[in-house]
């Protein structure tokens, strides 16, 4: 896990504190949350390295955990969990505040909350979908096909409000 510092441009690699590091996301006050193929919590760290693990005995201990995102205005947490058929949403602490019911929709690979947490952006790459859900878990929009997405991975919104997703099996941006 790097950390690039801000004004500075150094990188410091931070420990690594478990196999497979596949996901992270950043909160407002600069701690690093890390999601692990084949593990069963998030870990929280801060710039110097330090590290703590949340969620563990909440998160799916049998199937791993990928996507991960943090809505700043919202200060909530959310991680794919159970092999995507569930997200977890969590303060920064690791306490459930609620989970989301994604099976309807596939397996969420990625995740992407916009800054209020109003809509959950999950790609499920199986599906070669993005689907935006609202907080109840309806799917409020849904983007792509197999004609469009093969595996779509990488999800963000830019300041227009414009979806990206990086396309890893056509190695495209869309």
């Amino acid at each position: 896990v790097q950390v690039s510092i801000e004004d500075i441009g150094w990188i410091v690699t931070i420990g690594d504190k478990g196999s497979s590091p596949v996901n992270l996301t950043v909160d407002q006050t600069g701690y690093i949350y890390v999601s692990y193929l084949n593990g069963n919590a998030i870990r929280k760290f801060d710039t110097s390295g330090n590290s703590v693990e949340i969620g563990k005995g909440v998160l799916s201990n049998t199937v791993w955990i990928y996507g991960n995102s943090f809505s700043g205005g919202a200060n909530v947490l959310y991680v794919s969990d159970n092999g995507g058929e569930r997200i977890v949403k969590m303060d920064p602490a690791g306490n459930v505040l609620g989970t989301i019911n994604f099976k309807p929709y596939g397996k969420a690979d990625t995740l992407f909350v916009d800054y209020y947490g109003q809509y959950i952006y999950a790609s499920a790459s199986k599906a070669c979908v993005v689907n935006k859900i609202d907080q109840s878990g309806t799917r409020a929009g849904v983007f792509g096909n197999k004609q469009v997405l093969n595996n779509p991975r990488g999800i963000t919104l830019d300041e227009n409000l414009n979806l990206w997703v990086v396309n890893k099996g056509n190695n495209t941006l869309v």
